[in-house]
């Protein structure tokens, strides 16, 4: 399948493409942009074709195609599959992207400055976090910025008061709502901005009144 990346998307680590070598290696390439990166990876393989694997093409077409392959391999939150339409959400406002660790710091921050938080007992939590657990949206959200991270873990602790499960390990960020799942699970409602399309086994959809 192909995806597509937005140009304005940043991945983790900055704009770098691992060019395969014929001899299993590889050349790593660095670049200040998204149209930087393509440029340096054309240029690279135009003067090196000749230690490229075979198949392997100098154009700008089969460039973008192996460097959006690439990333979206890695960090699949961050793109879309070619043919798949923009979420209504994004589409009003001009299929703008937001990482999905700025949504979900946003929504902590709202959670906390929202004053007293219902919160659901711990069987209703661990039956919604056993449902997330399965869930294709749930997604990586770190970032290369381990402070950053680290913030965001401390606000969700803060969030949910220390309540915890025990397979938090496996419970990432919810790419549809944009919420820290470790947290959601707890909230009688977790908030969220539902910038895509859940599937129809998450519990949010099953109990609307909680999908907001």
């Amino acid at each position: 399948m192909m995806f597509t990346l937005s140009s304005s998307i940043v991945p983790p680590g900055g704009f770098i493409y691992d060019q395969p070598l014929a001899d299993g290696s590889h050349m790593r390439i660095s670049g200040a942009s998204y149209d930087n990166i393509l440029e340096l990876i054309l240029k690279f393989r135009l003067v090196h074709l000749a230690v490229l694997p075979a198949g392997t093409q100098a154009t700008q077409e089969a460039v973008l195609a192996d460097y959006n392959q690439a990333v979206c391999s890695q960090y699949p939150w961050l793109c879309r599959p070619l043919d798949a339409p923009v979420p209504a959400a994004a589409a009003g406002q001009g299929a703008a992207f937001v990482p999905l660790f700025t949504r979900m710091l946003d929504n902590l921050n709202q959670l906390k400055n929202a004053g007293a938080i219902p919160y659901v007992d711990q069987l209703a939590a661990q039956t919604r976090a056993n449902i997330c657990l399965n869930c294709p949206q749930n997604v990586q959200w770190e970032t290369n910025c381990g402070n950053c991270n680290q913030n965001l873990i401390a606000l969700s602790y803060q969030v949910r008061q220390g309540r915890r499960l025990g397979c938090d390990s496996g419970l990432r960020g919810c790419r549809a709502y944009g919420t820290a799942l470790p947290v959601s699970v707890w909230l009688a409602d977790p908030g969220g901005d539902n910038k895509y399309q859940p599937p129809s086994i998450c519990w949010r959809v099953r109990n609307p009144e909680v999908a907001t």
